[in-house]
């Protein structure tokens, strides 16, 4: 890992005033913020988060893809693919749990992280900062609790039509054959 260089502050800025997180500070607060930063190279399968352990960085992928999986018995689950712009970890700034999933590089992947102690410290010093940054966390929490409802509401459907169909339960059965592993054709 390594800081960021001072030509590529820019370049981070633009990334970072595109995210939920960071779009309302001002361009000396996002300076404060890429301060803190540092960048590191993820080669392909290489774990970036495990899930169970406890979080302690929060991470942008500036460049490649990585998946988000969770464990079902022995097989992982897709529960998306991110890319450039994406943000992981962000819960560990609100409270260092264990994380809820699992992340992973699919392919060669540039992050830019920041550690929870560093981040807190930011916010200390600079209450209009945290302000915007709390609400910027506030707006990223909605958006995944408005998906999580829309997820349970589908996965409700299926299982009432499962129970209640007969033939939707046939039909759902041989498309979700365990041959391919659980998540196997999961679009995310």
């Amino acid at each position: 890992m390594s800081n960021i260089a001072s030509d590529r502050i820019l370049e981070c800025k633009q990334l970072l005033k595109d995210t939920s997180l960071f779009c309302e500070l001002s361009d000396s607060q996002l300076e404060q913020v890429v301060t803190l930063l540092e960048e590191s190279r993820v080669a392909p399968g290489e774990l970036i988060i495990r899930e169970g352990q406890p979080g302690s960085r929060l991470h942008v992928v500036k460049e490649g893809r990585v998946r988000v999986e969770k464990i079902l018995g022995d097989d992982p689950v897709r529960l998306a693919d991110l890319y450039a712009g994406a943000m992981l970890g962000e819960m560990t700034l609100i409270e260092p749990a264990p994380t809820s999933a699992s992340v992973v590089a699919v392919d060669p992947t540039i992050l830019l992280s920041v550690s929870r102690e560093d981040f807190i410290s930011l916010l200390d010093r600079d209450s209009a900062m945290a302000a915007k940054l709390y609400q910027g966390l506030c707006r990223i929490l909605v958006e995944k609790m408005r998906k999580n409802n829309e997820r349970i509401k589908e996965y409700f459907l299926i299982n009432r039509a499962l129970i209640d169909n007969e033939e939707f339960r046939r039909l759902y059965t041989s498309y979700h054959k365990p041959a391919g592993g659980v998540g196997a054709d999961a679009d995310a």
